[in-house]
């Protein structure tokens, strides 16, 4: 758990929302159960080896079960289909399991080697940091492109371009793109300002990132596809509610012979 923490912190810093969603939100599930006395915590505690992603994802199912809105536990048939799933679920992954193991090329075993301190591969690397501190020290050093863009300043009633300094990382905006070979780099490197990431102050930006998925909308139905939604009210209807009609198929006609 605290390095889970940790690595949130490092996302928070890094500004990347939807790693810090997602564990917010774990850490959320967890809190809850922990709350509610769920088992799934004394589990994991005294054994570290369910701390895997499928164990993790049949404790979520099984607290839907305990959960406060949910029919599941008055309707004995749709409590019957959901433990038949997960027992499927865990069979599935035990076959899945033995199946990977069967494969040459699915363990390889640890890869070790032993390099020696006058081998041709450490020269290569001496030259390379010797090269790279001589240009640090000398202020010769180009970094590979990093695309950025002007930064925007609202004047009066509309948002104008900022003036773009490479010494002044305030002035952009930057932004991520897949690099191209060694050779086409070089010709594009350059010296940019850009922002210390231990000046950044994370703790206010978790804030605002949990206070947002307490208030956000999540528009659930409106991101599936109509064939996708029709499918969860008819096997699903404990999760999307029981206020949509089911659709009627079709009756086919016969065709006379």
């Amino acid at each position: 758990m605290l390095k889970l923490r940790q690595t949130l912190v490092a996302f928070a810093i890094l500004g990347s929302n939807q790693y810090v969603d997602m564990l917010l939100l774990q850490f959320g599930i967890w809190e809850y159960q922990e709350q509610m006395q769920h088992p799934v915590i004394e589990i994991l505690k005294s054994s570290i080896g369910s701390f895997v992603g499928e164990d993790i994802e049949l404790f979520n199912r099984l607290l839907s079960q305990h959960s406060k809105h949910t029919s599941r536990r008055a309707e004995s048939e749709l409590l019957n289909s959901a433990y038949q799933s997960l027992g499927y679920l865990v069979h599935s992954g035990m076959d899945f399991n033995e199946d990977l193991l069967e494969s040459k090329h699915f363990l390889k075993g640890n890869r070790r080697y032993k390099v020696d301190i006058e081998s041709q591969e450490s020269g290569i690397v001496r030259d390379f940091l010797e090269d790279l501190y001589s240009k640090f020290e000398s202020g010769e050093f180009q970094h590979y492109y990093i695309p950025h863009k002007p930064r925007l300043k609202r004047v009066e009633n509309k948002w104008e371009n900022v003036p773009i300094n490479l010494n002044d990382y305030s002035t952009m905006r930057t932004f991520s793109k897949n690099t191209e070979t060694a050779e086409e780099e070089e010709e594009k490197a350059l010296l940019m300002s850009v922002v210390l990431l231990s000046s950044k102050d994370w703790k206010p930006f978790l804030i605002k990132q949990f206070d947002g998925l307490l208030s956000r909308n999540w528009q659930f139905k409106e991101k599936l596809k109509e064939k996708t939604l029709t499918k969860f009210y008819r096997d699903f209807p404990a999760y999307v509610g029981a206020d949509r009609p089911v659709r009627r198929e079709k009756k086919t006609k016969r065709k006379r012979s």
